[in-house]
């Protein structure tokens, strides 16, 4: 029977990497013979939606800290009601006159691990940060929002 030959593969939610702003995987695909010799065209682009991120954030801000050592930051957050998602967006914005008034949000990095570190802004004395899901392109979404942190003195 012709489909004796037809092989499936599975890839776990796991597996998957990043998501739109909308919170949805994006893939495509491209099916070649064993020796890949032969390989089709690229698939249009497929959008898969991801598990959904709770109404309630699954990261409170009394489980995010921050502390200063020299010009390094380390950031810090606990998640365990995400673990699924692979990677996380760290976003931080600073202030300068006792958590009064803040700057902007400013993509700091993607991270696997629940902390990361930002270089020291000169003058600050407060910062917030946020930390979402790891989007394609790295910039605040509200949609990916996991946690996002009151002022803390550094």
């Amino acid at each position: 029977m012709a489909t004796e030959n037809i092989k499936i593969v599975n890839i776990p939610q796991e597996s998957l990497q990043k998501v739109d702003k909308d919170n949805n995987y994006v893939l495509r695909f491209r099916i070649s013979n064993e020796d890949s010799s032969q390989k089709s065209a690229w698939s249009p682009y497929l959008q898969i939606p991801a598990r959904t991120i709770p109404g309630t954030l699954p990261i409170t801000a009394a489980q995010m800290t921050a502390s200063k050592n020299d010009d390094i930051v380390s950031l810090q957050w606990v998640s365990t009601a995400d673990s699924y998602r692979p990677l996380y967006d760290v976003f931080v914005k600073w202030s300068t006159n006792g958590g009064t008034t803040y700057g902007n949000y400013e993509f700091v990095d993607t991270v696997s691990a629940t902390f990361a570190t930002v270089s020291f802004s000169t003058g600050a004395n407060h910062l917030k940060f946020k930390v979402q899901v790891a989007g394609l392109v790295q910039e605040e979404n509200n949609n990916l929002l996991l946690g996002e942190s009151n002022g803390l003195s550094i």
